[in-house]
């Protein structure tokens, strides 16, 4: 039974704070049926009072204490009864400006979170391309949009978050494994050749013999993700390790990022994995082609 009033209460006489005080139909209820109740009283008193004769027509009308007196004693519970819809009138004003605070006060939460967000990916973006043009001197390979989303998963414009996801580490090690199978493969497929060259070095012009070994089908290194994609063909198993560790330089300086509250985490993660991966590989392939 609790229930059933209570979600009538709930269903035709709410609270609206999207609207004004003087335009939200509970207000008037809660004010008019108390109202409407004590009129109904007045008007069975007053009946009941011309019934006895005390109230006639008949009677000459007369203002005085002794009849103002007798009119505050009839009607004492009546006039005690206006004080209901007054209170009520207090409540929902109270309940109302609550409300609407609280509203307000979400609303500005929720402005503050969206302009931090932004604010966030736009540093986050400048840093970036700031990134790709050391690392790659082209910013296209570095997408800011993909990277902060899966850097970032759980921040959006309602909800601003700095934490970034763990599992980014785990995805872009897995993209390391990825390279460095596909290039154990071309080891295994692809035969080197051995190219001698004569330089000349220091002051005195002596000359050195360079010995380069060479694929004789050049490797196509590539990188992709998590919006960060490099490619390139390397000719000599020597250039292989510069350009992994480029790479691994890269995310390493992308995860001293300022606005990535978990960062030192992130990078002990990401070092501790990496050197793992890199020690596992070079056991199983020569280290001279490594």
């Amino acid at each position: 039974m609790s229930e059933v009033i209570k979600q009538w209460f709930i269903k035709h006489m709410p609270v609206q704070e999207d609207i004004g005080l003087h335009e939200n139909k509970a207000f008037i209820r809660w004010i008019g049926y108390p109202l409407l109740a004590i009129l109904v009283v007045v008007i069975a008193v007053t009946w009941n009072l011309f019934e006895t004769g005390i109230y006639s027509f008949d009677k000459e009308f007369e203002i005085s204490f002794v009849t103002l007196n007798d009119f505050a004693k009839y009607y004492a519970f009546p006039i005690a009864s206006l004080t209901v819809p007054l209170t009520f009138g207090v409540m929902f004003n109270r309940f109302h400006s609550s409300k609407q605070k609280a509203k307000s006060n979400l609303l500005v939460e929720q402005n503050n979170s969206a302009n931090n967000f932004f604010n966030h990916y736009k540093y986050f973006a400048e840093f970036c391309e700031s990134l790709s043009n050391d690392f790659f001197n082209k910013k296209e390979n570095i997408g800011p949009e993909i990277l902060y989303k899966k850097l970032f998963p759980e921040a959006s414009v309602v909800h601003f978050t700095t934490n970034a996801n763990e599992k980014f580490i785990d995805d872009i090690i897995s993209a390391f494994h990825n390279t460095l199978e596909e290039y154990k493969n071309h080891l295994l497929n692809t035969e080197l050749k051995t190219v001698s060259s004569l330089q000349e070095t220091g002051y005195f012009q002596e000359v050195e013999t360079i010995v380069v070994n060479l694929f004789k089908e050049p490797f196509k290194f590539q990188f992709k993700c998590n919006g960060i994609y490099y490619e390139e063909f390397i000719s000599s198993p020597s250039n292989f390790s510069g350009i992994l560790q480029r790479i691994r330089n890269l995310i390493f300086m992308l995860l001293h990022f300022n606005g990535i509250s978990n960062h030192q985490l992130l990078i002990d993660n990401f070092l501790t994995k990496f050197v793992t991966l890199e020690k596992n590989f070079k056991t199983q392939v020569n280290i001279d082609q490594f």
